[in-house]
């Protein structure tokens, strides 16, 4: 079976606050295979802190990646998941304006 969970670190203790089932497809696509530079890549501003993490696990594989938060340059909170920005796996990237936002996107894009 294919999963995913985010896990909070915001929340004391962390807690699960999305977790769902993914097809094989979607987590080779998003975690293990390379990408192409096909739009614009987010950079956390300096005053980054991280959020939490969003685990997926196929097998024997786990996948980690970080969720960011910061305050950009127009006083407005942005999250962020996404690993790398150099075309190596994993391709997911999802930024988002509030942490509810971030999650539903994220379940859109996981649950293809």
């Amino acid at each position: 079976m294919t999963v995913y969970a985010v896990i909070s670190f915001a929340r004391e203790p962390a807690e699960i606050v999305t977790q769902g089932v993914m097809s094989r497809d979607v987590f080779q696509r998003l975690f293990l295979d390379r990408y192409e530079f096909g739009g614009e890549r987010y950079h956390p501003a300096d005053d980054w802190t991280v959020l939490g993490a969003l685990l997926a696990v196929d097998g024997a594989i786990l996948v980690t990646i970080p969720v960011w938060t910061w305050t950009g340059r127009d006083g407005v909170r942005r999250f962020l998941c996404q690993a790398t920005d150099d075309g190596s796996a994993p391709a997911l990237s999802v930024l988002a304006l509030s942490e509810r936002e971030l999650l539903n996107r994220l379940n859109e894009q996981l649950r293809e």
